[in-house]
């Protein structure tokens, strides 16, 4: 049921009154838009049709603009030796992918601003990167939370005018649960306590030292002051009295400890693949075998390893046939590898693959 209307030109309702101009393709069931070779969708001007379809001359001045931003920003981001952004694959998107619709790709354009509105959930999904560049300002507000998760590395580089970081009600709380916090600023560093205390900890030493040789060492139960020059104390009593101490509260930092896995192989109906079948898994840079196991009702044994680590896993009988990588995310590849020669086996198990992550 329901009603698919395509309306063009001066379009009128049931008793002639206006609804509006232009075209209006409309249906009360679903839809769907679909080009094999790639969709452009533009809001810039081509007045009576004096173009190419496919002229894409404004959204090819934004693209070179904003990979040129980038480029500038890494360079600077390279001078101080902060995490560089990856604007050659930027550029590369919009030269062999974006423009002219070399590939199959959506590109939309709009002289004015683009906007995307859910009442509901929005959601972006690349299977590789997420690209985002503003001429000027870039912002993000949420009424609850904001969280941002890496399985590496966040990089925050600031060319001119430094960062902020201010909580008007709550902690700030820094870790660095298996490496070092380094603070380095080319003029002062200020720690202030406006109402209440500072408290330095250090499991094993604490050193204050100053350039010109002096310093200040405590270690276990011993304070040791050490200088080139002159020692000078200025007080008006000196009191002496017997030995003291002070626990120190060292805080435990949570431990990733082992990661662990196992595979699930099915069928395209749901039911456990033979218990012929085996999964091997190869590290990645020396191809070497780290680990493997049988299927029992579909499901292997548990992998373990001490921390995250790419490797190659493939899964079959003993005629290997299935290929697929593990790098953080579930990738499938073809069944040809230049690491990992098939040579004449082919397909021997037409089911879907599975792969349960257990960490």
């Amino acid at each position: 049921g329901g009603k698919t209307q395509l309306n063009l030109g001066h379009n009128v309702d049931a008793i002639r009154k206006l609804r509006g101009e232009g075209f209006e393709l409309r249906t009360d069931s679903w839809g769907g838009i679909r080009a094999g070779k790639g969709i452009f969708i533009t809001a810039d001007s081509q007045p009576e049709a004096q173009g190419k379809v496919l002229d894409m001359a404004a959204v090819h001045s934004l693209l070179t603009q904003a990979v040129s931003q980038m480029e500038s920003l890494s360079l600077a981001a390279s001078a101080a030796k902060a995490q560089l952004l990856q604007y050659e694959q930027q550029q590369a998107l919009m030269e062999e992918k974006l423009l002219a619709l070399k590939q199959a790709v959506l590109l939309m354009s709009a002289p004015e601003g683009i906007a995307l509105a859910s009442g509901s959930h929005l959601q972006a999904v690349a299977s590789e990167n997420i690209y985002m560049t503003a001429g000027q300002n870039v912002e993000l507000g949420a009424k609850k939370n904001i969280t941002l998760a890496a399985s590496e590395k966040i990089s925050i580089f600031t060319e001119t005018e430094g960062v902020e970081a201010i909580v008007a009600k709550g902690d700030i709380i820094s870790q660095a649960q298996s490496g070092n916090i380094e603070v380095i600023a080319k003029q002062n560093i200020s720690l202030t306590s406006t109402t209440k205390d500072m408290t330095f900890t250090a499991a094993k030493t604490l050193t204050f030292t100053c350039a010109g040789g002096a310093y200040i060492r405590l270690s276990g139960g011993n304070i040791e002051l050490g200088c080139p020059g002159d020692i000078m104390m200025k007080q008006s009593k000196l009191l002496y009295s017997g030995p003291a101490s002070m626990q120190s509260n060292i805080p435990e930092l949570p431990d990733s400890g082992p990661q662990s896995m196992s595979f699930m192989l099915l069928d395209a109906l749901g039911n456990a693949a033979p218990s012929t079948m085996k999964v091997s898994l190869f590290d990645s840079e020396s191809k070497e075998q780290i680990w493997n196991s049988a299927f029992n009702d579909g499901e292997s044994g548990c992998f373990e390893q001490p921390e995250s680590k790419n490797f190659h896993a493939i899964i079959g009988d003993d005629k290997w046939t299935s290929l697929f990588s593990y790098n953080d995310v579930h990738d499938i590849e073809d069944e040809t590898d230049d690491d990992l020669d098939f040579d004449e086996h082919g397909p021997q198990y037409d089911g879907e693959l599975n792969e349960q992550d257990k960490e």
